[in-house]
């Protein structure tokens, strides 16, 4: 019982203000710092940010939103990453993902993109869960971390 009412203080103090933490862990061929993120708001197509990135990228999204993230770097095929942050609770979220395009072919590169999938808010565990692309495709993304964000645990 005061567990439930610690929650739910927890969630009516953070009206407004609940967002999506990512943060990614990017491998490639090589680590020089010309991996090109771009984030866009799905619903607008509006151009939320690019940046140069080379091994880490870290990007706070609004809940209630559809997002794209789109990985580009010479020598690899273009990779988009889908992100739902629709979530029943008004709170933040940390999610740690990793991206592993090295071991793709890099005569792909040209005009492709691959997907690496969706990540959507799972009600059964309270975090993020990654949802592998239709395609089949071998797995580009994993979840290594998704719970709700607390002073203790930070990125």
């Amino acid at each position: 019982m005061a567990f439930a009412m610690a929650f739910s203080s927890l969630i009516a103090s953070a009206q407004g203000s609940g967002k999506v933490n990512l943060r990614a862990d990017i491998l490639t061929a090589n680590e020089q710092q010309n991996m090109q993120v771009s984030v866009i708001n799905l619903a607008s197509k509006d151009l939320l940010q690019r940046e140069e990135v080379s091994t880490r990228f870290f990007y706070a999204l609004p809940l209630d939103g559809r997002y794209m993230l789109h990985f580009k770097k010479e020598g690899h095929p273009a990779t988009r990453l889908i992100v739902d942050t629709n979530t029943p609770y008004d709170i933040s979220y940390n999610v740690h993902f990793a991206l592993d395009l090295k071991n793709l072919d890099p005569t792909m590169e040209t005009g492709i993109s691959l997907s690496a999938g969706t990540i959507v808010f799972d009600e059964v565990s309270g975090g993020f869960v990654l949802r592998a692309p239709e395609s089949g495709k071998a797995t580009l993304a994993a979840i290594t971390y998704s719970a709700a964000a607390s002073e203790v645990a930070k990125f």
